[in-house]
């Protein structure tokens, strides 16, 4: 796990800790809602949107548009290519 945060700090720019805080929060935003997805899944999910090299403004920023996303009825792999698309 450790190595995931790593990864994603470097990537967004936020602490490690932040990030695994906002993605159990998101975790459970989205149990509430009947989706399944735990925060190392997330973590995972939300580094594959960074391909382009650059970070966005922070992780938090991109948990909220996943999560407005899934919302809208998008499933994760429709979601990233939205968030994708959104953050080019």
């Amino acid at each position: 796990m450790r190595e995931k945060l790593d990864t994603a700090s470097k990537r967004f720019r936020d602490h490690p800790r932040m990030i695994a805080n906002r993605a159990v929060q998101l975790e459970g935003m989205l149990q509430e809602k009947k989706i399944a997805e735990r925060a190392p899944e997330i973590i995972d999910t939300l580094c594959e949107v960074q391909l382009s090299g650059r970070s966005v403004e922070s992780f938090s920023s991109l948990t909220q548009q996943y999560y407005n996303l899934r919302m809208e009825g998008l499933d994760r792999d429709k979601a990233i290519v939205a968030l994708r698309q959104q953050n080019p």
